[in-house]
């Protein structure tokens, strides 16, 4: 009668074991939700950004990019990589005149506070900055091709472009990660060269 007697209490003691951990994982469940969880406190506000606060914006399309408030003001970027400092009023109007435009990195918001605020963190946690595109063969080939896949079809056009002009012109570009990078693009790069 002892085994069975030791077999119940062994039971029991692995029941209670079980359920305390069970108690454990739920507690450290929640505790994840709770820090998770947006903090209200750490929310951008639109009265946190100033309407005559500059915004830093960059085109990041290898032409001209002309962008226009509802009210008529012209922003008209002349090259790849240019800046111009926005003031925030007319940059919510730019966005919600040509969102698309935003979300696909053919304008690239600089501050990340407004990225928040108009609602873009998903589609720029996708995009390539202009530091990235810059630098984009400092990246190792696995890391490269991941970020040049990733990113928005704009972006890789541009990409792809910006390299065809840089081959052009006689500036020194790797070119078997031109080769790689035309794998991955489905076109070969070389063959956007202008002749």
């Amino acid at each position: 009668m002892r085994n069975g007697d030791d077999f119940v209490a062994t039971n029991k003691q692995l029941e209670d074991e079980n359920k305390a951990l069970k108690d454990r994982l739920e507690k450290m469940e929640q505790m994840l939700s709770e820090k998770n969880a947006p903090d209200e406190s750490q929310s951008v506000n639109y009265t946190d950004i100033r309407p005559d606060k500059h915004i830093v914006v960059y085109n990041l399309e290898n032409h001209p990019l002309f962008l226009r408030t509802s009210n008529g003001r012209n922003y008209e970027f002349n090259k790849y990589g240019q800046f111009k400092r926005i003031i925030y009023s007319d940059l919510r109007e730019l966005i919600e005149n040509s969102r698309s435009f935003a979300e696909s990195g053919r304008f690239y918001i600089a501050d990340k506070d407004v990225v928040k605020m108009e609602g873009l963190e998903d589609a720029y946690s996708h995009l390539m900055s202009k530091d990235d595109i810059d630098n984009i063969f400092k990246f190792t080939d696995e890391k490269m091709i991941d970020k040049f896949t990733n990113t928005s079809q704009p972006q890789r056009d541009s990409i792809a472009s910006i390299l065809a002009n840089k081959i052009y012109n006689g500036e020194k570009v790797d070119l078997n990660k031109v080769d790689l990078l035309s794998k991955a693009y489905g076109k070969d790069i070389k063959s956007l060269i202008k002749r």
